[in-house]
């Protein structure tokens, strides 16, 4: 059997095994191969059609369907099989079984290694609609109580890589994706839930730089959002002033924070004055107090801020 159609039928078993050990086995099976770099390369080959079979499409474009046909399925199937697992009786889901369609998610991001760099140059593998459909899957996740108690961090560390790049961020609806995105954000960064913990709040605060920073890169108008976002930053940073004053714990979102709110201030300065002006000598104030413990990631994220006042 080619590695292509091998991986096609575990991709199958991974959905269609009767029993959920069978399923899981399969998926190990298949995140196990996938993640070997002389299979991908076998992919990218056996993926290549025949001259006659190509049209008018280069072997690049022609490779880039075929493996682009492959792991749609895979992704989609991925989804499903943890859903099916989640609507369940007997079996409870496992930090392996929620990151099922993240850990696939980043092997198919990958390059086709050992072949050409071509691919790079096209668009995402997915598409559109399994874009939407691993989005959503990651937001059903963060408002399920099971879920979050077995691998909250891991959701949002998934949703942070989603919101880094470009050609899936391209496809979220602000008024939609985007909005739902901010509100699991807000969930952990307002003072309002104590019970958050400090690795949660460090990982929604690198989904918040990193959706910043990717719609800003796009040009997606996120001016509508600057309000909001300035009010919360300004929020956590008053929270925060008070809960360090005595204590020294490192504030690993800080960083990320900041960034984000850098790079939205930067595309929209003319839209921030008016919520600084408001909310802004909270967080300025807080900036100035932590720069001179600031470790120098966070110096550089704090200079950032300081110098988008400018």
């Amino acid at each position: 059997m080619s590695t292509y159609r091998e991986i096609c039928s575990l991709s199958k078993d991974m959905l269609d095994e009767s029993s959920v050990t069978k399923r899981r086995n399969a998926a190990l099976q298949l995140q196990s191969k996938l993640g070997q770099l002389q299979v991908r390369r076998r992919l990218a080959l056996e993926a290549t059609p025949p001259a006659h079979k190509r049209g008018r499409m280069t072997i690049q474009q022609a490779r880039h369907k075929a493996l682009s046909h492959m792991w749609r399925t895979v992704i989609q199937n991925a989804v499903l099989a943890v859903q099916k697992i989640t609507t369940g009786k007997r079996s409870k889901l496992t930090v392996a079984d929620i990151m099922l369609p993240y850990k696939l998610l980043q092997y198919c991001d990958m390059p086709d290694e050992g072949v050409d760099n071509a691919s790079l140059r096209f668009p995402s593998k997915l598409s559109r609609k399994v874009t939407k459909r691993v989005v959503k899957y990651c937001l059903d996740m963060l408002d399920d109580e099971e879920a979050l108690h077995v691998a909250e961090v891991q959701l949002l560390e998934m949703m942070a890589y989603m919101c880094s790049r470009r050609e899936y961020v391209a496809y979220f609806r602000p008024s939609k994706d985007i909005q739902f995105i901010m509100m699991e954000v807000e969930k952990r960064i307002s003072d309002e839930d104590v019970s958050v913990s400090y690795a949660a709040m460090a990982a929604a605060g690198s989904v918040f730089q990193n959706i910043m920073t990717t719609t800003t890169e796009l040009g997606i108008g996120m001016h509508i959002w600057m309000p909001g976002c300035i009010k919360l930053v300004a929020s956590w940073c008053a929270n925060m002033y008070e809960q360090t004053r005595n204590n020294t714990r490192p504030i690993a979102e800080l960083g990320p924070l900041l960034r984000g709110l850098t790079a939205l201030i930067r595309s929209n300065p003319e839209q921030a004055i008016a919520p600084l002006t408001r909310h802004g000598r909270a967080i300025l104030g807080f900036c100035k107090n932590r720069y001179v413990t600031a470790d120098l990631i966070d110096r550089n994220a704090l200079t950032g801020y300081f110098l988008c006042h400018l």
